[in-house]
This record gives C-alpha cells, sequence and structure tokens, in this order.
C-alpha cells in the first residue's frame, strides 16, 4: 500500500511503515538547521552577535541541543547579557551535565557579575582583557557541529 502525506510544503510517501513521514520531517527539519547554521555563520564573520543570536534562537526553536544553548550563551556572553547568559548555559548543562564548554561559559558569565577593579591599578596586559575573556568567533561558530 503506498500513500501521500503532507508535512508543510513537502510531499512524503508512505509504503506501509510511519518511518517513512518521520524521516521526511527530520530532512525538512535539517535543511532548515543547515540554512540557519550559514546565516549564523555569516553573521559571525561580520561580528553581527545581535544577528547570529536571532539565527541560534530559531535553530533552538527547531531542535534544542547543548552545544546551541552553548553557542546562545557564548553570544550573550559577548552582547554582555550575563544573565541571560547563564540560564542559556545552566539549560545546556540540564541536557549534559559534564559538558565543558557550557561549564567554561558558566564560570565566565557569573564571573562578568563580579564589579570590577579599578582600571589604574591593572599591569598593562590586563588593561584590554576583553579579547581573552570572551569566546572567539571560531569558538562560537564551531560550537554547534558537535
Amino acid at each position: 500500500m503506498i500513500s501521500l502525506k503532507k508535512f508543510g510544503r513537502f510531499f512524503c510517501f508512505r509504503i506501509g511503515l510511519k518511518e517513512k513521514y518521520v524521516m521526511c520531517a527530520t530532512e525538512k527539519k535539517q535543511k532548515e538547521l543547515d540554512a540557519l547554521r550559514e546565516k549564523r555563520s555569516d553573521r559571525l564573520a561580520k561580528k553581527d552577535w545581535a544577528g547570529a543570536l536571532e539565527e541560534v534562537n530559531r535553530m533552538i526553536q527547531i531542535e534544542p541541543s547543548k552545544s546551541r544553548y552553548t553557542t546562545q550563551g557564548n553570544l550573550l556572553l559577548r552582547l554582555h547579557r550575563y544573565e541571560e547568559a547563564i540560564e542559556s548555559y545552566e539549560k545546556a548543562l540540564k541536557l549534559s551535565q559534564n559538558y565543558k564548554e557550557a561549564q567554561e561559559g558558566l564560570a565566565k558569565a557569573r564571573g562578568s557579575l563580579i564589579p570590577p577593579l579599578p582600571q589604574k591599578n591593572l599591569p598593562d596586559f590586563a588593561q584590554d582583557s576583553e579579547e581573552f575573556y570572551l569566546p572567539n568567533t571560531q569558538e562560537i561558530d564551531n560550537a554547534d557541529e558537535e
């Protein structure tokens, strides 16, 4: 028995197995995620952190994962939205308790909430510590590829 079923804009054939329908839906979801991943990478290359965050948020709506929540946290950290970053890292850790990248991000976000020391007392190398402290663009872009 062959039947046809519509999934959004896609039609899928069923040849006696329900798995065929699921497979078609999964392929559609994967295409959407691939498109969003490409948009996110373009925005990261332009250092458009807010735009990249929008794409990651859409990806999370389609399929949440520990790496996507961590990427979301990394972008929120870049935008100095520390409380939201903490929430994102905690969501990642709920999915995988020992996820090292989320643990590190959570520590950075919590550390960012501590009031800074007066700048005049810091040595020269610590004056511009943001580059050292925040995740770099490559780390953010590769986080979702696991």
